[in-house]
């Protein structure tokens, strides 16, 4: 079958659906991929693989008529159907109990696919890491694309990042042109970098050795390129968000009424106690507990330390 796969939202929603993708692909369908995204660079995220025959980012840009699918196939977030008898939807599960790729991989199942959830995916290119003796922290710390989402933004990012630097890590600031202006407050000794788009964004993390910040599109990219992915949580809820990868490590405060994404207190909230809480002294010790311990356990197995 010639199967469309409909895309859309943010970074994390695409990389969040390509374990769909890979699944289709497994059952030797022949997938196409149409990444309609807050962002225009966001096919770019997929470019490149060799398990899926065309990815753009525009419906205009197809070059087959929808009508010479067999099916087009949609995602949680990109599922207003096109009027085509041969769409297959995602099952209407409850996202605050299931993951949001759990929920996407329902579509391939309805086409017969019975396997464990594949491995997420991201577009990269070799690049040589650049020389350093310290470890590199890439840390995000993002400008809300609109203020439903600016609850999702740690607070204390500079003061977490000038414990990094007290310790002896490498941090560098990676996010768009706009995320600068929120820069300022950062240490002279935090390294900047505004890539200018996707692509360039994750060759830069392939040159890190850890990621650290919120619930973002980045944080899913570090995840899926197997980076040590420390990610904050606070109103969204990590049941739905958690980022895909083996080394992903979710901080959280304890406190009892998070997380409140798709529920009412959302809406009702204006502390966001659940984030201004959780100290940065918390965060930074965790992270270095983690990295010490990722270190001492590559040096017992005499592997590299990743």
């Amino acid at each position: 079958m010639r199967i469309l796969v409909t895309l859309g939202q943010g970074y994390g929603n695409v990389i969040m659906a390509t374990p769909l993708l890979r699944a289709l692909s497994e059952m030797n369908h022949e997938v196409d991929a149409l990444c309609e995204s807050h962002w225009a660079d966001t096919w770019q995220l997929l470019a490149g693989s060799s398990w899926l025959h065309e990815v753009v980012g525009k419906r205009t840009q197809l070059s087959l008529d929808i009508q010479n699918y067999d099916a087009v196939v949609r995602t949680v977030w990109h599922s207003q159907p096109f009027g085509w008898e041969h769409e297959i939807f995602p099952e209407r599960l409850n996202l605050r109990l299931h993951h949001e790729a759990t929920v996407n991989l329902t579509a391939a199942q309805a086409l017969g696919y019975t396997g464990d959830l594949p491995e997420p995916f991201v577009a990269t290119t070799l690049v040589k890491k650049r020389a350093t003796e310290r470890t590199t922290i890439a840390l995000a710390d993002p400008a809300p694309i609109s203020p439903f989402w600016r609850r999702k933004r740690y607070p204390h990012f500079a003061e977490t990042a000038a414990r990094l630097l007290a310790a002896g890590y490498e941090v560098v600031l990676l996010g768009k042109d706009n995320d600068a202006a929120l820069w300022d407050t950062y240490p002279a000794a935090v390294r900047r970098f505004c890539p200018a788009d996707i692509r360039a964004a994750v060759k830069q993390l392939q040159q890190v050795d850890a990621f650290l910040g919120p619930d973002c599109g980045l944080a899913h990219i570090a995840g899926a390129l197997g980076l040590p992915t420390y990610t904050i949580f606070g109103p969204t809820s990590e049941i739905k968000n958690r980022p895909l990868g083996k080394r992903v490590q979710i901080l959280a405060d304890t406190i009892a009424c998070r997380p409140c994404q798709m529920t009412p207190r959302w809406e009702a909230c204006e502390a966001f106690r659940c984030l201004s809480e959780l100290t940065p002294k918390a965060v930074a010790d965790t992270v270095i507990a983690l990295l010490q311990k990722r270190t001492k356990n590559a040096e017992r197995k005499g592997t590299p330390n990743a």
